[in-house]
């Protein structure tokens, strides 16, 4: 039923077009919230974790290929995973450096997501491979620490996305309200 609500109320919305002048605002305004500018502490602390995601990708990468064939298939597979994770990590990283700003709206939930895939991957593997059992109990206690980290930071993601949109469907209303205003100011003048 909520559901209906919101659909029925963002038709309603959408029936009378916005002006074109309060529409710019509102979409400036919107691009400012979204998209901060990264100060230049910012920049070389982005620049750290790119290369921190790229090193990560490098130390994984060789210790996969060294030892395969040393370790069991999930233990190379688990390598490769920090490699794809390093790499798309670092990218991500290096892009926002590069830019100079940060996309709240994707970056952020994008990073989330790079984590607590990495974690998960990682505990259906501690879960699901190894056959001694000591060996799987110390894979998951191991584990739990970084699964916890990564719950936190989705939390934490999902928390801050909400946040933007409310934010955003506030300074909708607000705009809607301005314009009401201005319709009725010109209502009442004529």
């Amino acid at each position: 039923m909520t559901d209906d609500r919101h659909k029925f109320s963002d038709r309603l919305i959408q029936c009378e077009a916005p002006t074109p002048v309060l529409y710019g605002k509102y979409r400036k305004e919107i691009t400012m919230m979204l998209e901060k500018e990264l100060s230049p502490l910012g920049r070389v602390a982005w620049i750290f974790w790119a290369v921190f995601g790229l090193a990560q990708a490098i130390l994984f990468g060789y210790i996969a290929v060294i030892s395969y064939g040393d370790l069991p298939l999930y233990g190379t597979v688990g390598f490769g995973a920090g490699v794809v994770f390093g790499l798309a990590f670092g990218s991500l990283a290096g892009w926002t450096a590069w830019t100079g700003r940060i996309n709240l709206r994707t970056q952020g939930p994008a990073m989330a997501k790079l984590v607590g895939g990495l974690a998960i991957l990682m505990a259906i593997l501690a879960l699901a491979f190894p056959t001694d059992s000591d060996v799987r109990i110390r894979m998951i206690v191991s584990l739990l620490p970084f699964l916890v980290i990564a719950a936190v930071i989705i939390l934490t993601s999902h928390t801050e996305q909400a946040e933007l949109r409310t934010k955003e469907k506030l300074l909708e209303i607000e705009y809607r309200i301005a314009e009401l205003g201005e319709h009725l100011q010109q209502r009442d003048s004529t």
